[in-house]
């Protein structure tokens, strides 16, 4: 017999929509709980997914937090004024056999433009990557990944002009 709480449907025992499992209760049961749609303990630019854009410059160490700690891309452009890391949008997160992509809208009008690839992903360019590169006509992406970041530079001829990559990896003890 389901137990009798508004956030288990009482047909079939399980949890209903905007519900889950909480802590442990002495009796053994874990503790249904509403879930909250804000999210407090992340900041504001992990909560946006998809939607507006944001253009706000963000820090590099940022960018590599991201990748280490989410499991979405970031995107945005490289400002060829400032030579800074503007920040867009961000993906959906990646599901099992779903790619974690960052919506190209915002950026398909730049020619220099930059995402993540987080933990959870590859740790090199998806051909996706390389077919936007053409289709865009980004003159520069970069793809920062969990263990450096590749360059891929293209002429507009459907010629990859240079395509390197830049590894960095620190050992822990």
């Amino acid at each position: 017999m389901p137990r009798k709480h508004q956030g288990i449907n009482q047909t079939t025992g399980k949890l209903n929509k905007g519900y889950k499992y909480g802590k442990k209760l002495k009796s053994g049961l874990r503790q249904v709980v509403k879930v909250s749609k804000k999210t407090k303990s992340k900041p504001a630019r992990r909560r946006q997914i998809g939607g507006i854009a944001r253009y706000e410059p963000i820090p590099p160490i940022e960018i590599r937090k991201s990748i280490s700690d989410d499991d979405f891309e970031i995107c945005g452009y490289i400002d060829t004024v400032d030579h800074k890391f503007i920040y867009i949008n961000r993906g959906e997160s990646k599901e099992e056999k779903v790619p974690a992509s960052c919506p190209f809208s915002q950026i398909k009008q730049r020619t220099h433009s930059w995402h993540t690839h987080p933990s959870t992903s590859k740790y090199y360019p998806s051909t996706t990557d390389l077919w936007k590169n053409f289709k865009y006509n980004q003159k520069t992406m970069i793809i920062f990944t969990r263990y450096g970041m590749w360059q891929i530079q293209y002429d507009g001829k459907k010629n990859i002009k240079k395509f390197h990559k830049k590894f960095v990896i620190k050992l822990k003890k």
